[in-house]
């Protein structure tokens, strides 16, 4: 079944001609529910409902930000934000994002699953990398070093490692998952 341009605005939450940070930052907070909802499954035959959530996600993304794009660059921009995504999507990234890093015994990159999708959490601004960072330790994690880096290094990362990326954006603030954190202990930290 494909999704209205209406349906998609309800599913969202956003109005007719919201702004594409407007349309990402409510696709990254549905995103964040369902991630949270999938981790906390007890019932694993519900798995397919929140799957299908993701899927229409997915569509209503697809669907609001092509009003953004040509509709060559909509085909790519619009999936550059939650899967694992082949070189020419990348080019929509900011020059430089921020990650959170592990130090200690535990190296490694901040991650989150979703699906069977390891994605690498990205943040373009410093204040939004740390109240992350913050609400990490929060809640009984252990908490990350906020590192800025060349975006060129963290895509050629997580090509060669088969990871996507999800960037929240500089007007979005989110929160960490409750169940568990991921760090992927292969990263290799910049000098």
């Amino acid at each position: 079944m494909v999704i209205s341009k209406e349906e998609a605005m309800t599913l969202l939450q956003v109005e007719e001609g919201a702004s594409e940070r407007r349309i990402r930052s409510q696709v990254f907070r549905k995103y964040q529910e369902v991630t949270v909802a999938l981790s906390q499954l007890e019932d694993e035959r519900q798995r397919p409902l929140l799957e299908a959530q993701l899927d229409r996600l997915n569509e209503a993304r697809d669907l609001l930000l092509a009003d953004h794009a040509s509709p060559s660059e909509a085909a790519t921009a619009s999936s550059a934000w939650f899967s694992p995504l082949d070189p020419s999507q990348y080019r929509d990234l900011p020059p430089r994002v921020r990650v959170l890093i592990y130090q200690g015994p535990q190296e490694g990159i901040h991650t989150i699953q979703v699906r069977n999708h390891t994605i690498v959490v990205t943040f373009e601004s410093a204040f939004g990398a740390r109240k992350f960072a913050q609400q990490l330790a929060q809640k009984g994690f252990p908490k990350p070093a906020v590192e800025l880096i060349d975006t060129d290094e963290i895509v050629e990362f997580c090509q060669s490692s088969g990871y996507g990326i999800v960037l929240v954006p500089e007007t979005s603030t989110v929160e960490p998952l409750e169940a568990k954190t991921e760090a992927v202990d292969d990263w290799d930290s910049p000098s």
